[in-house]
Order: C-alpha cells, then structure tokens, then sequence
C-alpha cells in the first residue's frame, strides 16, 4: 500500500512533462499489443460507440419531446458509448492517434504505429458493422 499519495498522482495534476511521459509510455504499450487482443479491443470500442449513436438516434426519434431537450439528452446518451469505451479499456482509434508523440520521441517506429492504427480502425469498423448487422436483423431500423 502506497505511504503517500505522490505515488499516485491524480490524471489532472501532472506537469506537462510527465504527461507527456505518460502519452509516450501509452503509446508504447499500445504499440506493443498482441494483434489479436488490438483487434478484439478495437471490435468493442467500434459496437459500443455504434451503442451509443444508436441509442442517440433512437432517442432523437422521440417527437414527444422539445427540439432541446432531445439534443441534451441525447448527447448524454451518446456519452454511454464513450463510458463503455473506458471502463472497458477497449481501443478507440481517436484515442490511438497521440502514440504519435511515441513515435517522435523514437520510443516506437513508424511501422508498429501503422500497424496499430490499421488493427484498430480495422476493428472499430467491424464492430461498428456488427452493430449495423444487429440492428437490420432485429428490424430496429423501422422504427
């Protein structure tokens, strides 16, 4: 058990430095990855974000309610999609794209971010095609 909590500093009060170190060690990590593990990851990240714009578009058809109510609540819903996304640790490309800063401190090499980036995006789109696959089976989209 940590004596202080130096050793566990909050996300928010790192200097520019260390955050920098942290991206970097991130970026290392995620470069580093099992192919099949990214992609399986990614695949999660692709459904639930596909979650939560469906859930938001499924809310948005709700004519009961006011122009700005829809799009409040709406947006909170599309958040859903993002919290699944990060408590699940799955791998987004959005959140793939600071390994840059691995690669220009030379942690990594231009080849693993590549390959990293092409599993990810590869998988976010096939999960985000299952997705699409559920919802035209399920007959969801008639509504």
């Amino acid at each position: 058990m940590a004596d202080s909590k130096a050793e566990y500093p909050a996300p928010d009060c790192l200097a520019p430095a260390a955050i920098e170190a942290k991206t970097e060690a991130a970026g290392v990590t995620k470069a580093n990855l099992p192919v099949a593990k990214a992609f399986l990851l990614a695949m999660f990240a692709g459904a639930f974000i596909a979650f939560g714009g469906l859930f938001f578009t499924v809310f948005l058809s709700d004519s009961t309610l006011g122009w700005g109510a829809q799009r409040v609540v709406g947006g909170l819903c599309f958040c859903l999609g993002l919290v699944l996304v990060l408590v699940c640790g799955a791998e987004l490309f959005t959140g793939n794209s600071l390994m840059v800063c691995a690669l220009k401190s030379k942690k990594i090499s231009l080849a693993q971010m590549l390959k990293a980036w092409v599993v990810v995006w590869v998988g976010n789109f096939v999960g985000a095609l299952f997705i699409v696959f559920l919802v035209y089976m399920a007959g969801i989209y008639k509504l």
